[in-house]
């Protein structure tokens, strides 16, 4: 992916990775230019790597009720 190896990445992909084995979804917030993107993309194309399911969706969160 073009991607260099910084020790603070790899922590939140397995942070993140392991939030998943709990749950089935997540919302992945903080700001611009955090990796949250970088993060998620990573991950998903690890699982198809390893020839296991994966999915991922992206919505507004303006497009969300509070109830």
């Amino acid at each position: 992916m073009g991607l260099y190896v910084e020790e603070q990445f790899i922590i939140k992909c397995i942070d993140t990775s392991d939030i998943l084995e709990v749950r089935h979804c997540m919302f992945i917030i903080g700001p611009p230019g955090c990796g949250k993107t970088t993060v998620w993309k990573t991950l998903l194309q690890t699982h198809k790597n390893n020839k296991e399911d994966g999915e991922s969706d992206t919505l507004n969160p303006k497009a969300v009720t509070s109830d």
